[in-house]
């Protein structure tokens, strides 16, 4: 029988977890601060992941995983309306004043284990290829527009919202926001009506990291 308390344990550690590598990036916490924060002792933590990089490992593989099942949920909906629902994730993440935990490690990616990097690369590369995806087929069927490579198209993409979460930091969400409003620019199809302020866009609200 799974001991439902030590599994309890696990889930609030990685959740915490998360949370202070979205807040305050890899080397900002440790296993101590994890502890002090769940009021338990550092042994509880050690116990169920002997070290900070399997721990953080764990919360990617689970942000790659709760990013995967939200892909899902909105793979049917129209182009415009998967990348809207995208953003509308990062508009949580702002809202709660973090940043995405991919752009938050990428930052000190030359500095976290080998085992961390191959982690993020990982998930970026299924966040990416949703990217891709998606605009390709938006371009296809007249729903968005832009130029070049769908590739480039989607690392543009990345690159802003990441961006714009950390100036929201500074700058206050209008900052996002701001940001979010060019791309959607970017990639106004002539032959999309865009919603009017009387029929607002369709947002998947599927829970997202």
């Amino acid at each position: 029988m799974i001991d439902r308390r030590r599994t309890d344990t696990r889930r609030r550690i990685l959740e915490l977890a998360e949370r202070m590598v979205m807040q305050q990036g890899y080397h900002a916490f440790s296993f101590r601060h994890i502890a002090e924060a769940l009021g338990v002792k550092s042994a509880a933590i050690h116990f169920h992941f002997r070290t900070k990089p399997l721990l953080v490992v764990a919360v990617l593989e689970r942000y790659g995983a709760k990013f995967d099942t939200w892909a899902a949920s909105v793979a049917a909906e129209p182009s415009p309306v998967r990348l809207r629902s995208y953003f509308e994730v990062g508009r949580r993440v702002v809202a709660d004043q973090r940043v995405c935990a991919l752009g938050m490690i990428n930052n000190e990616l030359q500095t976290v284990p080998p085992e961390v990097r191959e982690a993020v690369v990982a998930v970026q590369e299924r966040v990416l290829a949703f990217y891709v995806a998606t605009l390709e087929e938006g371009r296809q069927t007249g729903e968005l527009a832009f130029e070049g490579p769908s590739s480039d198209k989607a690392m543009e993409i990345a690159c802003a919202l990441v961006g714009a979460q950390g100036l929201s930091r500074a700058l206050g969400p209008a900052a996002y926001e701001r940001v979010v409003t060019q791309l959607e620019r970017s990639l106004a199809s002539p032959v999309s009506a865009a919603p009017s302020s009387d029929s607002p866009a369709r947002v998947h609200s599927t829970p997202a990291p």
